[in-house]
């Protein structure tokens, strides 16, 4: 029958025996986001000694930090034959609504507006 430790200390030996530790020299050339996932879903599979907890983690992070990294909306504006131009570059998502609306001027009185999203995936 085996103990409670030694199936711990197995574990722990075939943690050791599967992990890439050659990602440590690359860990500080990696993005930070990156790093940050790859930390955070070792330290939780360490942690709970659940390797399923720690990629369900890491996936969450990633998703966050891609949906992040995406959200940003560029938004020019200019002035052509009395009316205002608003070009729209970047993702339109749910993330992006709060970058993409503060770029409007509400207070401008200008009679005729124009949204291009001809660069702008939705």
């Amino acid at each position: 029958m085996i103990s409670a430790a030694t199936g711990a200390m197995a574990l722990v030996m075939v943690s050791i025996s599967t992990f890439d530790w050659s990602s440590l020299k690359t860990f500080t050339k990696l993005p930070k986001t990156d790093a940050a996932v790859m930390a955070v879903t070792v330290g939780a599979v360490v942690s709970t000694h659940n390797l399923v907890i720690g990629v369900i983690i890491g996936i969450i992070l990633s998703a966050v930090f891609f949906a992040a990294k995406i959200s940003k909306v560029k938004v020019t504006t200019h002035l052509e034959a009395n009316k205002r131009v608003y070009k729209i570059e970047g993702q339109l998502f749910f993330a992006s609504v709060t970058d993409f609306v503060a770029a409007f001027n509400f207070k401008d009185e200008m009679k005729t507006v124009a949204v291009d999203l001809s660069k702008a995936h939705i």
